[in-house]
This record gives C-alpha cells, structure tokens and sequence, in this order.
C-alpha cells in the first residue's frame, strides 16, 4: 500500500511539474508575442522599421535601468509619441517624468499619469488650469515652476492662464526641465 500512495505523489508531482513547465513556456511565447506588438506599434509610429526597433530598445534599456516595468514604460513613450512629442525627446522626458514619479512614490502608473498630462497640454495650443490640476493632483507644483521661471507669482500665471496668454507647448517645455532640477536625487 506505502508502495502504490508513493507512486501516485510521484505521479502528481511529475504532472505539476510538467504543468509549470508549459505555463512558462506559454507565458515565455506570449511575452514575445507582445514585445513584438510593441515593436510593430512604434515601427509604425515612426514609419521606420529601423527607428521603431531602436526605440523600443532604448525604452526596454531605460525600464531596465529604472524600477518602472516595460509595458508601462511602452505605454508611457507611446502615449508620448500619440501627443506629438518627438523619438529623440521621449526617454529624457521619461527619465524626468520617472524621476518625479519615483519621489513622489507614483510607480510607473505615475509616469504613466504624468505623461498624459503634459501631452494634453501639449496638444491644447494654450494652457489652461485643467491640465495644471491633473499635474497638482498628482503631486507636481507645475503653478510653482511655471511662475518661478517666468518671474511672476503664481497668481498672475493663474491670470494669465486664464486669459489664454501662455503658450502650452513652452509651458510643457518648462516644466519638465523643472522636473529635472526638483527630483529627489538617487
């Protein structure tokens, strides 16, 4: 009897084993089926198959070099990219975005976040106080930089905002250079 209950927790090991080892093997296919999507999104994006490798290169090599995770990190650059940001302008501005997002203990849902902010705004010709708020709400005082850069307080940059007299993609521009010289450093 000891004999035949060991060959039967022989057996069940040897099928969960071999149940493990296909679940890898499936979930190994479909991470390279995504990547591959990936691949083809960005190649197409940027109507270079060349250009769309090499960037989703360089965004694996900045997920790797960074505590984001790669689909957020592809989803983030092309969000980006959606918004009009340039190939060439999407990892520093993701190492900007990462940076804020890490110091304020946003994670890659953060980036994520902060990167579709600043490409509404990017895409509104003006700024306007709603983009400002998703950027507070989130932890960032845009009001702040944009009125220490500019010279004025943050309420005549709150007038002038409401009068449609600042130009978003400059304010877009300020405030991710701000981003870089108010992150936490490592």
């Amino acid at each position: 009897m000891s004999r035949g209950l060991g060959d039967v927790y022989k057996r069940q090991v040897f099928i969960g084993m071999a149940g493990g080892i296909l679940n890898m093997g499936i979930a190994s296919v479909q991470a390279a089926a995504q990547m591959r999507q990936y691949e083809i999104a960005f190649q197409t994006m940027l109507k270079s198959a060349e250009a769309g490798t090499q960037m989703l290169r360089d965004l694996q090599k900045f997920a790797a070099e960074t505590p984001f995770d790669v689909p957020g990190v592809v989803s983030a650059g092309q969000q980006l990219m959606a918004f009009g940001f340039k190939a060439e302008e999407i990892i520093p501005m993701l190492t900007n975005l990462g940076d804020a997002a890490s110091g304020l203990g946003l994670g890659t849902e953060g980036v994520s976040r902060l990167a579709y902010a600043l490409g509404q705004m990017q895409t509104s010709g003006k700024l306007n106080a709603q983009d400002m708020m998703q950027l507070t709400s989130a932890g960032i005082s845009a009001w702040d930089m944009l009125a220490q850069a500019a010279g004025k307080t943050v309420a005549e940059m709150k007038d002038l905002c409401s009068k449609g007299a600042i130009d978003s993609k400059a304010a877009v521009q300020t405030i991710v250079a701000c981003l870089l010289y108010t992150s936490p450093s490592p």
